[in-house]
């Protein structure tokens, strides 16, 4: 359960202010740095200031980003963009946490896949894709 588990902190960022700071996350299974992994995560802030978030604009929020929960390779020798995003939902989300389990892929030459199981506290809500375009920086 996502209440019985410790906070991480992104530590590649280099500014104190980011995507890193606007969510919460806890690491279910795994280790960053690597993939498979299974991460609960939720918002710190609204996405639009003084409105409700609702829990869809949450998923949508928060699985854009799951190739950087899950990297598929070193970030501070890689970039991974994805230039496409796809989400298949089973049912609607509900409010609260949001967990991922993620399996993400990537090579070198300039190409990978990040996917992920997602779910809240009830079980699978959704299923999603990205390609990756990977360059060294």
């Amino acid at each position: 359960a996502p209440d019985e588990l410790e906070d991480y902190t992104f530590t590649f960022f280099r500014n104190p202010v980011g995507y890193h700071r606007g969510v919460q996350l806890r690491v279910a299974h795994g280790a960053w740095g690597g993939t498979p992994i299974g991460v609960w995560a939720r918002p710190r802030i609204a996405l639009i200031e003084g409105e409700q978030t609702s829990a869809l604009e949450q998923v949508m929020t928060l699985a854009d980003a799951q190739s950087g929960m899950g990297v598929p390779l070193d970030p501070r020798q890689y970039t991974f963009l994805n230039p496409d995003f796809t989400i298949y939902f089973e049912r609607d989300p509900r409010d609260g946490w949001l967990g991922f389990d993620i399996r993400s892929t990537a090579n070198a030459q300039g190409s990978g896949l990040a996917q992920s199981a997602i779910r809240d506290e009830a079980g699978v809500v959704a299923r999603s894709a990205q390609s990756l375009v990977v360059s060294q920086r």
